[in-house]
């Protein structure tokens, strides 16, 4: 497995991946015990990636007939102790939804990632959704969360500029300009869950100047 060109490199290297690539790097690194999957795009890389390094006893990775199998069987893996990741479309976690809410009320032995692909575009589903509201309401720890931005200082933010809170990097803007209808300028984001409460201030650096802003909830209007 060491042989596989995403492996190569050593420590403080930079490649150039895919994110379902960077997926299975971050899961070798953690030391995956079991990988699971029902191969729904565009999350399908992710367990072919894994398939092809071939494991080599360190991990084992089992395609599954549904997505609810393959939550079960990451579940059970990490019940007994192995680290367990889980991957599939958003879609395909409707079909996991009873065993998600299952494991969050029971609790697991061991570490458990659910790899949700969504679909914005709907570029290969038949619609878009947003997984990580089945996160809020399973009280499970979400990587990110999308907040709106105020600008309450001078300035338009715009798409993928850094945002501070207290000189920490706390995320990237995804959108903004300014809204006639509001008269004010806006942005939306993506922050960490206990960053994004409504009220939070925060800078963005837009052109070497840091522009005061605050969370605030979305949508921006509401009739």
């Amino acid at each position: 497995m060491s042989k596989h060109p995403l492996l190569h490199g050593a420590r403080g290297e930079r490649h150039v991946l895919l994110g379902n690539e960077a997926i299975v790097r971050g899961a070798l690194e953690a030391g995956v015990n079991m990988v699971t999957c029902y191969p729904g795009t565009p999350s399908s890389e992710v367990p072919d990636t894994f398939y092809k390094l071939g494991g080599e006893g360190r991990y084992k990775i089992e395609y599954a007939v549904n997505e609810k199998v393959a939550f079960e069987v990451a579940a059970g893996a990490a019940l007994g102790g192995a680290q367990a990741l889980v991957t599939m479309k958003h879609v395909g976690l409707n079909v996991a939804a009873a065993p998600l809410f299952t494991v969050a009320y029971t609790g697991i032995n061991a570490g458990m990632v659910i790899a949700v692909a969504d679909d914005p575009g709907m570029h290969s589903s038949q619609n878009e959704q947003d997984s990580r509201h089945y996160a809020i309401a399973a009280k499970l720890p979400i990587a990110r969360v999308r907040v709106g931005l105020e600008v309450t200082g001078r300035g338009i933010v715009r798409e993928h500029q850094d945002i501070y809170i207290g000189g920490r990097l706390a995320g990237k803007t995804t959108s903004g300009t300014h809204c006639p209808f509001l008269g004010k300028a806006m942005a939306m984001a993506y922050l960490a869950p206990e960053d994004a409460a409504a009220g939070t201030e925060v800078e963005v650096e837009v052109r070497g100047r840091r522009i005061p802003c605050k969370v605030v909830e979305l949508p921006f209007y509401k009739r």
